[in-house]
């Protein structure tokens, strides 16, 4: 592997991989290899498209949907919201959220943790304070809504331990490589299944990812399971599924053992993932 490419601000800067294009106060990024006059369309008049997508998240924090590019292809296009003046202030001096996005993508592709990779974000700024944050990203074929998905999962064990071993090594991968997710609910762990009908798993939504420079701590890889568990247990509730948290431990704290070496004690995973689901925080 290049060893520039593994420089922090690798896929900041123009190289081989991406452009940089800077436009008075606003920011832009590309990936090159998907550098069109359609994706420059897109990251430069980012609601033409947006208020056209198909919305999928329209919240205080953020808007997402899916639209269409001339020329056909589907992308994922997230606007991030100001959310008022402690937004403001915090962002003054941080990178905007869609380049921490970028930044924690290009990280995952590096050490071969499937996300969706982003090709364009920009990020717009008048004396310091963030006016808008954008991100395109290529939209994965194939997706299952999460709801969906476990509710077929939990009628079939064989698929609910392919399921857990395909997670925990996912989560071994990523933790080996410095990398804590932290919001590891399943809802922001994809699914999507190919014409063969094989499942494939990723991981997206990656705002809050924080990056290390050597591997992730036993303390916070065991929160990061037991917020999948937790989000398991939660999602079988909201399905009408009564599922059992001593199982659903086992199971995920076995597979993650073989997947890293490294076996948690399952009464340590039962309270961190009861205080999630006490504080239903998902």
């Amino acid at each position: 592997m290049d060893a520039n490419k593994l420089a922090p601000d690798y896929c900041f800067r123009d190289n081989r991989d991406f452009l940089q294009i800077l436009r008075g106060s606003n920011l832009i990024l590309i990936r090159r290899s998907a550098d069109s006059t359609a994706l420059r369309d897109c990251i430069e008049e980012p609601e033409k498209y947006l208020s056209k997508s198909e919305v999928l998240k329209d919240s205080r924090s953020t808007k997402a949907g899916t639209a269409v590019l001339s020329g056909g292809k589907r992308v994922f296009i997230k606007r991030y919201n100001n959310k008022g003046l402690r937004y403001t202030l915090r962002y003054m001096f941080r990178s905007a959220k869609p380049f921490r996005t970028w930044r924690a993508a290009w990280h995952f592709e590096m050490n071969g943790i499937p996300t969706p990779r982003p090709l364009a974000a920009s990020a717009s700024r008048t004396a310091r304070i963030l006016k808008s944050a954008y991100l395109v990203a290529e939209s994965i074929h194939g997706i299952i809504p999460t709801l969906e998905f476990c509710s077929g999962m939990f009628d079939d064990r064989k698929l609910q331990l392919s399921y857990a071993e395909s997670i925990a090594r996912l989560f071994a991968k990523m933790h080996k490589a410095g990398v804590y997710h932290g919001d590891a609910k399943l809802s922001n762990i994809y699914v999507s299944r190919n014409a063969k009908g094989v499942y494939s798993y990723g991981l997206w939504d990656l705002d809050g990812v924080d990056i290390r420079s050597r591997p992730i701590c036993g303390n916070l890889r065991a929160s990061e399971l037991a917020r999948t568990i937790s989000s398991y247990v939660e999602i079988g509730g909201r399905l009408g599924r009564k599922i059992d948290l001593d199982d659903t431990i086992g199971i995920f704290v076995d597979s993650y053992a073989d997947a890293s070496g490294m076996k948690f004690p399952p009464g340590l995973i039962r309270k961190k993932a009861g205080k999630y689901l006490v504080t239903g925080n998902w």
